[in-house]
């Protein structure tokens, strides 16, 4: 007998068109990560020193995220700092209170630590942030500098007078030096950010300039050089601070995997 589209073994089912997209698009992504996988894992890896001078450090895993307050357990920290002192001597973290611990972990296994003091738009937030690097200053002789702030001003989190006021609190408040960590070209555009710390911190990320594989390298000095020229700190304090009035690369890396238009350029 044939079944016509009044049939109800032939009727269409609204969730079934529902799962059926589902399993497509599940179906490409498997694909697709799954190309980006192999890909990456035949690139060949580049020879580096077998130690670096620092490392830069979010200890969060896949299931750990700050912003759900699910924050890595006291021995998966130990274990990456114990691996981290095989390659480095000194770390920079990005938050002072969401891992207090991490400042004793870390001098367990003789890392010294530029502590990061998260920074954004809220104000009761930023205090818990600043009291939690001060106060770990003071406490761990681990703890050698301060950076406050992570790129406020280019996400415009905060203003650059904003900033300010929290560098100037931070300073009064802890004899190492005091920082905040923004891309070169915030530096060059914001030369008041210069007068308030005590070494200036850049990040130089090639390829999110647009910046080829091939030259990356170079055109990231050239624009630290001009950074260390033109945006200097101050004189050091009188605090007995110790100061440099050199430029400190904080952030700089490339992506694990390149799609093939930027391998050559």
């Amino acid at each position: 007998m044939n079944r016509t589209v009044n049939d109800s073994r032939w009727r269409y089912s609204p969730l079934a068109g529902v799962w059926l997209l589902a399993a497509v698009v599940a179906l490409a992504n498997y694909l697709v990560w799954g190309w980006v996988g192999s890909s990456a894992s035949s690139s060949a890896v580049p020879d580096i020193a077998p130690r670096v001078n620092g490392l830069a450090y979010a200890p969060f895993g896949r299931s750990d995220a700050p912003w759900v307050r699910h924050t890595p357990a006291a021995t998966l920290l130990e274990e990456d700092l114990r691996q981290q002192a095989t390659l480095t001597a000194q770390i920079r973290t990005y938050s002072a209170a969401q891992l207090p611990e991490l400042p004793e972990i870390a001098a367990r296994h003789g890392l010294q630590v530029t502590l990061g003091v998260w920074l954004n738009q809220d104000w009761a937030s930023n205090r818990r942030e600043l009291a939690a690097g001060t106060a770990a200053a003071a406490r761990f002789p681990n703890v050698t500098r301060l950076i406050v702030g992570n790129e406020t001003v280019l996400k415009k989190s905060l203003t650059p007078a904003q900033l300010i006021e929290h560098l100037q609190a931070a300073r009064a408040a802890v004899k190492v030096p005091v920082s905040t960590a923004e891309p070169w070209h915030v530096w060059i555009k914001h030369p008041e950010l210069a007068d308030h710390v005590d070494f200036i911190t850049i990040h130089l990320l090639p390829y999110w300039e647009g910046v080829g594989l091939k030259t990356a390298v170079e055109e990231s000095f050239e624009r630290m050089a001009r950074v260390g020229a033109e945006r200097r700190p101050p004189r050091p304090r009188r605090d007995g601070a110790r100061c440099s009035a050199l430029s400190g690369q904080a952030d700089c890396g490339w992506r694990n995997w390149l799609p093939e238009r930027w391998r050559h350029h």
